[in-house]
């Protein structure tokens, strides 16, 4: 931390404004996200006013509804490639596509395991008395 700002932290605790460096901090921070949704608010707000304007001078067309919607259903009905299905799960996360250009030696593919013994549910009943 630069000397001027510790020096400034240590001014505001002893005029009684803070109690602690962690206090000044958090206040510095809560009055930043204040900032940043003020101006993101003013954007959007200016977005907004562009669009108006638009409307107003004839510089944009309605929204064709029904194209937009049958766009839309063209879209989900085509079959994806799998380039496409590929790329969409890798931005949720929950897929990936396995490398085939390796193989994996017999000795270390996965092989089924035979579970013996008690079954939970009474394991945990027995347990439990």
């Amino acid at each position: 931390m630069q000397l001027q700002n510790r020096e400034f932290i240590d001014e505001k605790i002893a005029q009684g404004e803070f109690a602690s460096e962690a206090q000044v901090v958090d206040e510095a921070l809560r009055r930043w996200r204040e900032e940043e949704q003020v101006r993101g608010l003013e954007e959007l707000r200016r977005k907004v006013n562009a669009g108006i304007q638009d409307l107003e001078s004839g510089r944009s067309a309605p929204l064709d509804m029904e194209a937009i919607k049958d766009r839309l259903c063209q879209e989900r009905l085509r079959p994806m490639t799998e380039e496409e299905f590929a790329e969409m799960t890798a931005r949720k996360g929950k897929i990936t596509r396995p490398d085939r250009t390796k193989s994996t030696p017999a000795n270390q593919r996965a092989k089924p395991m035979t579970v013996t013994g008690e079954a939970l549910s009474k394991a945990v009943i027995r347990d439990r008395r």
